[in-house]
C-alpha cells in the first residue's frame, strides 16, 4: 500500500494529470524510486488496481494518515489561534458509472452530474489544507460547515485555537451562524441571499454618508444589529456596495461577530476578502495538481486520491517556506512548482545524511533556485547539496 502511496505523492508532485503519465514520468526512473525504498515505480494498471479497491475502511486509514502527515509538517505550530477559510467545489464527471455521482449545484454546468469537495485550510501565506470531505453532488453544502470546523478542531487540539471562520453565502444561513455565536466563534460570514441585503437596505435607507469607502469600486455600510432567519440572536451585518465587471451595482452582506469597536465596516469587508485564499487553493490544485481530473470512478478511490493530492499541497507548502524561501522564486504558484519547477532534469547522490543534487545549468529555474540557496543560507527540510552541471 505504501508503495503506491508514495506513487501518487510522486505523480501529483510531478504534474501527472492522469494515471497513464506514471508510466512515462515516473516508471522508467528506478533511482528517484530508491529515494521511497522501491526498486521501481508501480506502473499505470498496480496505480488503477490500488484506487479501484479502496472502500470506507481504507478512507478512514488513509484520514489518519493524513493527520499524521500535518502532524509532522504543520506550519503554525506556536501560533496561539489559527484563521479557517471554508469553502467547497463542485468536481464534474463526465461518463457513466462514476459511484454515488448525482446532479448538484455546479456553477455554469447546470444539469451535470459530480461531487461536491469541502475544504477546510488556513489563512496564511503558505496556507495548508486541514480539512477534506467528498460528497455526491447533491448534498446540500452547508451541513458539511461543522463536520469541517470539528476536524480542524482534532488537527489544531481544540476548538479554542480555531481564530476567525471565513465562509462563503452557502454557509450564511441562520443555523450555522447560530451555532457560530453558541460556540462563541470568530466569524465573517457572507450573508446567502442577496435579496436580504436589498430588503435591509429598504429598511434603513442610509444616505450617501453612510456609507464608506474600501476601494475604487466598494463601499460598506454597518447595518448594527439585525434579526436573520433561524436565529434567535441580532447578528450584526455590514452592507457590501460594489460595482461589477457590466458596471452595475451588485449589494451583498457579511454576517460576523465582531463589534464595531473590534472592527469597523470597512475592515469587515477587507478581513473577509482574506477568505480569497481558499479559492486560489481549489483554482491552484485544480490546474495545477488536477484534482478535478478523477483518477478513478470508484468513489472511495476517489476520495482516497484526494486525501493524497491534498497531502501533497501541504508539501508543497512546506517546501515554498523550507525550501524556496530566500531564493527569489519563493512566490511560486502551486502550477509553476509542478509544471516547471519539479519537471527539471536532476541527478542526485546520496551519502549518509547528505544529498547532493546536480541541475543542468541551462535551466533557469534551476541557476535561480541555486543562486538564491547560495546568497541566502537557511536550512531546508534535510542537508541538501545543490550542484549544476553541464
Amino acid at each position: 500500500m505504501m508503495d503506491k502511496i508514495a506513487t501518487l505523492f510522486s505523480s501529483i508532485a510531478v504534474g501527472c494529470s492522469h494515471v497513464k503519465d506514471i508510466n512515462h514520468k515516473l516508471t522508467p526512473y528506478p533511482s528517484a524510486a530508491s529515494l521511497f525504498g522501491m526498486d521501481r515505480f508501480p506502473d499505470q494498471s498496480g496505480i488503477n488496481r490500488f484506487l479501484n479497491r479502496m472502500g470506507p475502511e481504507q478512507i478512514t486509514q488513509l484520514s489518519l494518515v493524513f493527520e499524521a502527515i500535518l502532524d509532522k509538517i504543520i506550519l503554525f505550530k506556536d501560533e496561539e489561534k489559527v484563521d479557517l477559510n471554508v469553502d467547497a467545489t463542485g468536481l464534474v464527471v463526465y461518463g457513466d458509472k462514476y459511484q454515488f455521482a448525482k446532479k448538484g449545484y455546479f456553477p455554469h454546468q447546470r444539469g451535470k452530474e459530480g461531487y461536491q469537495l469541502s475544504l477546510g485550510t488556513t489563512n496564511s501565506e503558505y496556507s495548508q489544507i486541514l480539512s477534506l470531505i467528498l460528497d455526491p453532488g447533491n448534498i446540500s453544502l452547508s451541513v458539511r460547515l461543522w463536520d469541517t470546523i470539528y476536524e480542524v478542531a482534532e488537527v489544531l487540539g481544540s476548538l479554542e485555537r480555531i481564530g476567525i471562520v471565513r465562509a462563503d453565502a452557502i454557509y450564511g444561513i441562520g443555523p450555522d451562524i447560530t451555532g457560530l455565536i453558541e460556540q462563541t466563534l470568530s466569524f465573517l460570514i457572507k450573508g446567502k441571499d442577496p435579496r436580504t441585503a436589498k430588503r435591509i437596505l429598504r429598511e434603513l435607507d442610509p444616505s450617501y454618508d453612510d456609507w464608506k469607502r474600501v476601494d475604487e469600486t466598494t463601499w460598506a455600510f454597518d447595518a448594527k444589529y439585525v434579526i436573520i432567519t433561524n436565529c434567535p440572536y441580532p447578528v450584526r451585518t455590514v452592507l457590501i456596495k460594489a460595482i461589477d465587471a457590466k458596471g452595475e451595482l451588485e449589494y451583498r452582506h457579511i454576517y460576523t461577530s465582531f463589534s464595531l469597536k473590534e472592527m469597523n465596516e470597512v475592515e469587515v469587508v477587507t478581513s473577509f476578502r482574506k477568505r480569497i485564499d481558499i479559492e486560489t487553493i481549489i483554482r491552484d490544485d485544480k490546474y495545477g495538481l488536477y484534482i478535478d481530473n478523477l483518477r478513478t470512478k470508484n468513489f472511495w478511490g476517489i476520495w482516497a486520491y484526494l486525501f493524497i493530492a491534498c497531502a501533497t499541497h501541504n508539501l508543497i507548502s512546506l517546501f515554498r517556506k523550507r525550501v524556496l524561501s530566500g531564493t527569489g522564486i519563493e512566490d511560486l504558484g502551486i502550477q509553476t512548482i509542478v509544471k516547471k519547477l519539479t519537471d527539471i532534469p536532476a541527478k542526485f547522490e546520496k551519502e549518509q545524511d547528505k544529498m547532493r543534487i546536480f541541475f543542468p545549468a541551462g535551466h533557469e529555474l534551476a541557476r535561480r533556485f541555486i543562486q538564491g540557496k547560495q546568497n541566502n543560507h537557511k536550512g531546508s527540510i534535510f542537508p541538501l547539496e545543490k550542484k549544476l552541471y553541464n
